[in-house]
């Protein structure tokens, strides 16, 4: 059985029945190592006389009793040096001894306390310790063995000599470079909050307080401004003007107090960083909140300041100052310790180069960003402003938890790590996850009862790429943690300087995602604490300050008897990204993904499922909920309909002349006579080459009336792709027309002229009714040939059945009363909207030859539009704005249908400004789908943002976002799109492997297939779909993945861009860069340095475009998208100095400050102070060098925004000339530097 007699210490102990003891249980132990795993095997093995069972004659295992093994069982040590690493083991794990054969972490070591070891182990044997022989070798007898040879201690921390002005901890120094960045705020701020008694005596209470703050001198520091860099300036314990503040309040209002108090901000320059109140809620109940600012103090100082005020108070309640043991050191010995043991940067065998090396290569390609499923846009610059929710882990998971670790010898951090990596890749964050920590730091003992800042950061990567199983993902963050543990000692601020991350006002550099877990002895809390009224396991939701986009935060809580009884702790969450709901949701998330793999470790990562039942059910079942009964009339059955209803209706208008239904189907008829007799029947291919107009109208009703299906063909089409399609598409005949016939390419395939003398006599003669035959809903309706990967063209099998649901569900939706425009080529498959609902609609297809955006605006300023429906591209849109006047775009139509490509909001919304009365629809729709299969309606008072989503399916469709294992992902989370339904496509003609590669079972519907569309999309949390890109478009920069279609969006947004197109280039070998290429509405100086600082206002930094270039026209291919290829390379200026010359004095003298604190020759105006190299420190050299020489008030938060001289210069022109500098910095009495 798993026995825990000792809290926190779960054994495996073997029960036998044996006769004799003697030697048994040492060899029954070593029978079993031999046998099985290591940690299968008891650490302990009793013998009884037999098995107490119960009445049902089970075993009786609450009758088993506790064995008689104790810590410091078996051998002692023999030597000196085990000795003395027995004595270590024992002091740091809280025990009386342990046995040179005792496991520490099976004793209750963890990280944190293994930390603490190798620093003890340092001081008594002098000696170096690596973090993994301590896990290799986690016995005293197993170390000692390990320790020959070891490398020698490093520099002891012990008081010293200090300069004239002691320098920050460079943990310090990045709080301080905040604090002047963004200024005084509570977002570093940390509460201490401990319940008291009512009868507590304030003033001792007070005293006390000033009694530590004396005693620990990093409480009474404030932090000035040098030269260089900043110093330390301590002050002096009596001349210490602080008090703690009693409050009195009301018991209602108590939480919301303490919440204001928690919320102060620290002038570091002018005041010490600790202020503490007394709250007296009534005469039963008394807090006390002490805050303290990061840059004094860290989570692990709660300790020894508790213990500290405790030993303070009881002596000051006797009227008597505390007698405690000095402190062996103080902060200020700590930074120079820590400069002194880190080395010189420049010297190759210092310890902060060695380190340093592994961290450039640990963190080499590391993504900038994570990609959450956020709620909106990342802002340029950061509030601050957070949620943090209650997060509660069940006991069961808990034990469980600890099961897995012990079992695959890692720490109960490193499964929750590895589960959160797991969550953040099913939610869209990829394969590479960076997750900081904190690292406690204290790698002296003599720091063990310090408050101060000594807390590390330490960013460990998980890697889940190659489809590994939860225990493969836990083998991996076990090498890569215990490899950041042994190079902890660079400073995190180090890390950011060196490595050179983009700098961001708008997320945290390295990682966006922390996790802790607070397992130091005060942290290890009991349900016990909680039912004798302790406070210690709440977390009390609310709005807090932030630093990252998500934190979790969890200790350990365990039950009277030892057992784990679950996780306590916190979800904090940016409120810049995410709303109160979905913080709650992800914690949900995270507790299902524990529970999944901690019962089953083996399972693939990629199995884990994140969505509940409510969730999955909505994505699959709810908003697909669109079954429609819509008859089963195919559409030449509708025609006919409409033939019968209103013969002399006219359906189609050419060249301003009308030709109604009932000519229309007579001619169609005769045409179908025609094909019948040529041989063409149900499931034959005929070609249609014809121009916009009557003859491909009749040509097409035709076809489907003798049964075939049509392959339509653009006359423009080179004659070599003409060739291809017809021979592909086992097309029997093609009907043209005597104008196309010459330029048609000779072959096998047929070629009928329609026009003709000869075959209009033919046609004269022939029936005009429809000749008898039968085609169902399973049949060929049209093969429309779209562009393949590998260079040629494949056609897409469309069935009646199909394009029946859709045009009978479009006719419905979007109403064709007034006709409807025919100006696009019919082998584009949105024309089919054009021609088909019409006709089944028994309105009819105005025909423009020209075709076009252009033929479009000719025909509407001809005819005056009024048109019910118009199908047009998004880049007609701003084209047709521009041809034709406020009047005009009015009346056009009463339903714009627009589709083929991403649609920006600013498109719609400038439309629906010139044409109020109008409905956008933004229509969806591969052509494997049948021309449309989701929409999405604006009207003039809806809100759209940047891009206008794809909506909800049509009639009969289904939409499916899924992961590669053709799992639904969570909404917010880009996925796959695939689409089931009536409307799906037989396939591609005669591409077998293809069609089955593309369209595959649906796992969610029993014998139906789905398309796999290859686009990229994601479901809002609304219902609504959002269309994000084709997957082969989806952008990579500095490992950020981008979507074009969003930036394209923004950019659109611009008051004077008309169309806009962003790619990523590679002009340079391993230099991609973000492009942009954008129409103008009208020439404008500068425009691309303001359509970048546009863009830089509404995305994140990696994605605004390296360079705008402004182009007169955007190449487009033959059916109206984007040709990529055809974009020319951006000119972009050289390196460092190149580029133009400075404009003037202010900038001349600005790019001779960036080059002397750069130490580089030279810098350009437009050079970027941060891609050259230049850091926090170096800002803080640069901003005083720049009020110096130009005699200006300038802020830090002004270099992040303008990094170049040029934008630097610019901000300073919109300064008051009569700003003055800041005062200089003089000694303050009463105080001491140090």
């Amino acid at each position: 059985v798993a026995r825990e007699d000792s809290p926190g210490d779960i054994r495996l102990v073997a029960y036998v029945v044996a006769k004799g003891i003697g030697e048994l249980q040492r060899h029954l132990r070593q029978f079993a190592a031999e046998r099985l795993p290591e940690y299968m095997v008891p650490s302990a093995v009793v013998v009884l006389d037999a098995l107490p069972l119960s009445v049902n004659g089970k075993l009786d295992r609450k009758a088993l009793p506790a064995p008689a093994y104790t810590t410091g069982g078996g051998r002692g040590p023999v030597t000196l040096q085990e000795e003395l690493l027995c004595a270590a083991f024992a002091q740091v794990l809280g025990l009386e001894s342990i046995g040179v054969d005792d496991d520490f972490f099976a004793l209750g070591g963890h990280s944190l306390l293994a930390v603490r070891l190798i620093s003890r182990v340092r001081v008594v044997l002098g000696v170096e310790v690596p973090l993994r022989m301590l896990f290799e070798a986690p016995t005293v007898a197993g170390l000692a063995g390990r320790l020959r040879g070891s490398a020698r201690a490093r520099i002891a921390l012990k008081a010293a000599d200090r300069p004239k002005r002691v320098p920050l901890s460079f943990a310090q120094q990045r709080l301080w470079f905040i604090d002047q960045l963004e200024g005084p705020s509570s977002t570093y701020n940390i509460p201490f909050r401990l319940p008291l008694p009512a009868g507590v005596d304030s003033d001792a209470l007070g005293a006390a307080l000033r009694d530590v703050i004396g005693r620990h001198e990093v409480l009474r520091t404030l932090y000035a401004a040098g030269e260089s860099e900043p110093f330390q300036r301590i002050v002096d314990a009596d001349a210490l003007a602080w008090e703690l503040q009693v409050v009195e309040v009301a018991p209602d209002v108590l939480e919301d107090a303490i919440a204001e108090a928690e919320g102060c901000s620290f002038d570091l320059s002018a005041e010490v960083p600790i202020r503490a109140w007394l709250f007296e809620a009534g005469p039963d109940e008394r807090a006390l909140l002490i805050v303290i600012h990061h840059i004094a103090g860290d989570g692990w100082s709660e300790g020894p300041l508790s213990r500290d005020i405790a030993t303070a108070y009881e002596a000051r309640s006797a009227h008597l100052a505390p007698d405690w043991e000095p402190l062996p050191v103080q902060y200020a010995d700590y930074t120079l310790w820590q400069r002194e043991l880190l080395g010189d940067e420049r010297d190759p065998s210092s310890l902060i180069t060695r380190q340093m090396n592994y961290w450039r290569e640990a963190l080499a390609g590391i993504p900038e960003e994570l990609m959450l499923p956020v709620d909106r846009p990342r802002p340029p610059v950061a509030s601050h402003r957070g949620h943090r929710l209650p997060l509660v882990i069940p006991a069961a998971v808990h034990a469980r938890l600890v099961e897995v670790a012990r079992a695959e010898g890692v720490t109960p951090f490193m499964v929750l790590q590895g589960a959160l990596a797991v969550l953040l890749s099913k939610l869209g964050a990829g394969t590479d996850i960076p997750i900081g920590s904190a690292n406690a730091g204290r790698t002296d003992e003599a720091l063990d009862d310090l408050v101060g800042f000594f807390i590390n950061t330490l960013v460990v990567r998980t890697d889940l790429s190659g489809e590994p199983t939860f225990s493969e993902v836990l083998g991996r963050a076990r090498e890569t943690t215990l490899s950041a543990l042994a190079h902890q000692d660079v400073p995190f601020e180090k890390l950011v300087e060196q490595l050179a991350p983009a700098r961001s006002r708008a997320r945290h550099p390295l990682f966006q995602v922390q996790l802790d877990l607070q397992n130091n002895v005060t942290d290890r809390v009991r349900q016990d604490t909680a039912a004798a009224g302790g406070t210690t396991d709440e977390v009390r939701a609310g709005s807090v300050a932030v630093k990252f986009d998500l934190e979790v935060r969890l200790f350990e809580v365990f039950d009277a008897a030892g057992a784990p009884g679950g996780l306590r702790g916190s979800v904090t969450a940016a409120a810049d990204l995410f709303d109160t709901d979905s913080v709650e949701l992800f914690g949900a998330r995270l507790v299902r993904v524990l529970d999944a793999v901690t019962r089953d470790p083996g399972m693939l990562v990629g199995a884990v499922d994140v969505l509940g039942e409510v969730e999955r059910r909505r994505v699959v079942v709810e908003w697909n909920e669109s079954g429609v009964d819509l008859g089963s009339v195919l559409v030449p059955g509708l025609f006919e309909a409409r033939v019968v209803g209103s013969p002399d209706a006219v359906a189609v208008v050419a060249d301003g002349v009308g030709v109604s239904f009932g000519e229309l189907d007579e001619r169609a008829n005769r045409l179908a006579h025609f094909l019948v007799a040529q041989g063409v029947g149900v499931e034959s291919v005929v070609g249609v080459c014809l121009p916009r107009g009557v003859e491909m109208v009749v040509a097409v009703l035709a076809v489907w009336k003798a049964g075939a299906a049509f392959l339509p063909v653009d006359p423009e089409y080179p004659v070599e792709r003409i060739s291809y399609m017809l021979a592909d598409g086992g097309v029997v005949l093609t009907l043209t027309c005597e104008e196309v016939l010459e330029g048609l390419p000779a072959g096998r395939v047929r070629l009928v002229a329609v026009d003709s003398a000869v075959m209009g006599v033919q046609l004269s003669m022939l029936p005009a009714i429809a000749p008898e035959v039968s085609v169902s809903a399973e049949n060929l309706a049209y093969v429309i040939y779209t562009s393949g990967s590998t260079g040629r063209p494949k056609g897409v099998a469309v069935t009646h059945g199909g394009l029946a649901n859709y045009a009978r569900w479009a006719a419905g939706a979007y109403g064709a009363v007034g006709g409807v425009p025919l100006h696009s080529s019919l082998a584009f498959d949105l024309t089919v909207t054009s021609v088909v609902v019409p006709l089944i609609s028994g309105a009819a297809v105005v025909v423009d030859e020209v075709g076009g955006v252009e033929g479009l605006a000719s025909l509407v300023r001809s005819s005056g539009g009024g048109f019910g429906l118009v199908k047009v591209v998004p880049a007609h849109l701003p084209l047709l704005s521009e041809m034709l006047t406020d009047g005009q775009v009015a009346g056009v139509a009463g339903t714009w249908v627009v589709g083929g490509e991403v649609l920006p909001g600013s498109v719609v919304r400038d439309l629906l400004e010139r044409a109020p009365g109008s409905v956008v629809v933004n229509e969806y729709g591969p052509t494997e789908t049948t021309v449309g299969c989701s929409v999405f309606e604006v009207r003039v008072d809806d809100e759209v943002g940047s891009v206008v989503p794809v909506g909800r399916p049509i009639a009969n469709m289904r939409l499916y976002v899924l992961d590669e294992r053709l799992s639904p992902v969570a909404p917010g989370v880009a996925g796959e799109l695939y689409i089931a339904g009536v409307q799906l496509a037989r396939g591609y003609v005669r591409r077998a492997g293809l069609t089955a590669e593309r369209f595959v079972a649906c796992p969610f519907e029993p014998g139906v297939r789905m398309y796999r569309s290859g686009d990229i999309a994601r479901w809002r949390r609304d219902g609504q779909l959002e269309f994000l890109g084709r997957g082969d478009e989806q952008l990579k920069v500095r490992g950020f993945r981008i979507e074009p279609g969003e930036v394209e969006a923004v950019l659109a947004g611009h008051p004077q861009v008309a169309r806009a197109a962003v790619i990523a280039r590679e002009d340079t070998p391993g230099d991609i860069r973000l492009v942009a290429y954008v129409v103008a509405d009208d020439e404008v100086d500068d425009l691309t340095d303001q359509l970048r600082k546009y863009a830089s206002e509404r995305l994140p930094e990696y994605m605004v475009p390296s360079a705008v270039v402004v182009m007169d026209e955007l190449p487009m291919t033959g059916n109206g998208k984007l040709d990529r290829k055809a974009l020319p390379a951006p000119e972009f200026s050289g390196g460092a100095g190149a580029g133009r010359a400075p404009a003037n004095e202010r900038e001349r003298v600005l790019c001779e400050a960036f080059a002397e604190v750069l130490r580089v020759p030279e810098v350009g105006v437009d050079d970027d102070f941060f891609a050259l190299g230049g850091h926090s420190l170096l800002a803080v050299r640069l901003i005083n060098r720049i009020r110096t020489l130009l005699n200006v008030e300038v802020e830090i938060a002004a270099l992040f925004d303008a990094p170049t001289p040029a934008g630097l210069a610019d901000r300073l022109a919109q300064e008051k000339q009569s700003a003055s500098t800041r005062p200089t910095l003089r000694p303050m009495r009463n105080q001491k530097e140090s």
